[in-house]
């Protein structure tokens, strides 16, 4: 009787543990918001849609959608996971929708994606970390994309009139696919720079970075062991 009771007991747990690693599909409501930061180890895709606004989705089981927390303050959708419990594999990603946005920061060891953006005056994008971050085809007068401490990437693409690129740490910013008029690089560690500049690229910083650029830019240098180069 006990042997029946324990393998009993034990189907219980088998099937309590595949219910709660099923997939399910979760849509949440929150505000609108125009910028967008992301923390601990989260993967977020956005998306500007003016119909799906204000919208979360992602898949994953009960486990993980209890760990992931959302918090809008006055327009900045703040998305992180809870990581007090055991790393988990296989990690949802997050997809939100906006009508425009104008930053993201991700400051965790994940991977998020801008992929497509309505086009506003100013944009910044800042990595901290060792993460990923990429926004395609932006299009502003003014782009800032920063990179601060960590061996992360931050890749932007798209045209702007100004560039400002700052770098800190052994990471890479990836904006030789962001065409802009003139550009401004400002470097300290042992990281590097891509980018794009047709009329003139001013660089300062110190250490032993390397930037690389396309264009043919009149070049402007006050940094001490930077490296420039054309692609």
């Amino acid at each position: 009787m006990k042997k029946i009771l324990t393998i009993f007991l034990f189907v219980l747990t088998v099937i309590a543990a595949m219910a709660n690693d099923k997939i399910e599909t979760y849509s949440i409501k929150l505000s609108e918001f125009s910028r967008l930061k992301v923390v601990d180890a989260v993967n977020v895709d956005y998306v500007c849609s003016p119909d799906s606004a204000g919208t979360a989705f992602f898949e994953a089981t009960a486990a993980q959608a209890s760990l992931i927390g959302f918090r809008n303050n006055n327009g900045q959708l703040e998305i992180s996971f809870t990581t007090e419990v055991a790393p988990m594999t296989k990690l949802p990603v997050v997809r939100v929708y906006s009508t425009f946005l104008t930053s993201v920061e991700n400051d965790g060891d994940s991977t998020v994606r801008v992929l497509n953006v309505a086009s506003c005056p100013e944009f910044k994008a800042r990595l901290v970390g060792n993460g990923r971050l990429s926004v395609r085809n932006i299009e502003a007068t003014k782009v800032k994309a920063s990179l601060s401490t960590g061996n992360g990437t931050l890749a932007i693409t798209g045209k702007c009139d100004e560039a400002v690129l700052n770098l800190a740490g052994t990471g890479t910013i990836q904006a030789d696919g962001l065409e802009a008029v003139a550009v401004s690089c400002r470097a300290a560690g042992t990281g590097s720079i891509g980018c794009y500049a047709t009329k003139e690229l001013k660089v300062k910083g110190l250490g032993s970075t390397s930037i690389c650029y396309r264009g043919n830019p009149k070049i402007k240098k006050t940094a001490i062991g930077v490296k420039i180069q054309p692609l």
